[in-house]
């Protein structure tokens, strides 16, 4: 079975790398922001429908919790959707207010619905997730890059306005990982890198 994580600030890679396993190796792509996303997208204009999909989602999200728990989440999301209108930011905002209710909240919506077999996650940014999924089988791989390489490809998307400051870009934990890339390198020479990995996991797979 070949389940990799990988972690690491935005930019650094996580995506195009999610992407490759896809395309070449038809590995399924995850994501711990997916029902943040979702939430986001589907979300109704009309506030009284809002406020039902969104008691909706607190049951999916917080099964074992209390209404008053439930009520926590609906009325914080409302008040992000009231007071920002950029997509960034609303996950971003979403996703931290998620955390301060259950702190496992969004890894354990990924993790109980994780189908049996190969899998790679894309976007992993916190101590327990890297524990989480280490725990489900998960090779992790941290990605960095110098600040400036990083500031440089958010400069040339031209639409990102994620706080940089965000806790969830400063949030991983220093080691161990399974390994640890520098995505500075041409893409070329981390595809590579990537491409081994497979091989090494594909014959312990066989194996």
């Amino acid at each position: 079975m070949i389940r990799i994580g990988f972690c690491g600030q935005r930019a650094t890679g996580k995506s195009t790398l999610a992407q490759h396993l896809w395309s070449v190796y038809e590995i399924p792509r995850y994501a711990l922001a997916t029902p943040i996303k979702r939430i986001i997208a589907d979300a109704p204009p009309d506030q009284y429908e809002r406020h039902l999909y969104l008691w909706n989602w607190a049951h999916i999200l917080y099964p074992e919790a209390s209404d008053a728990l439930r009520a926590k989440f609906v009325a914080g999301v409302n008040a992000i959707f009231r007071a920002e209108q950029d997509r960034g930011r609303l996950a971003q905002q979403i996703g931290g207010l998620g955390r301060e209710l259950d702190r496992d909240v969004w890894v354990r919506y990924l993790v109980d619905r994780l189908p049996a077999g190969d899998a790679v996650v894309e976007d992993v940014r916190y101590a327990n997730e890297v524990a989480a999924l280490r725990s489900a089988g998960f090779i992790l791989v941290r990605l960095h890059a110098p600040s400036e390489v990083l500031a440089e490809r958010i400069r040339r998307r031209g639409h990102d306005r994620r706080d940089p400051n965000h806790e969830s870009e400063h949030s991983l934990p220093a080691g161990p990982y399974d390994a640890e890339w520098d995505t500075s390198e041409p893409i070329e020479f981390t595809l590579s890198r990537l491409d081994r990995l497979v091989e090494r996991l594909s014959a312990r797979k066989v194996s």
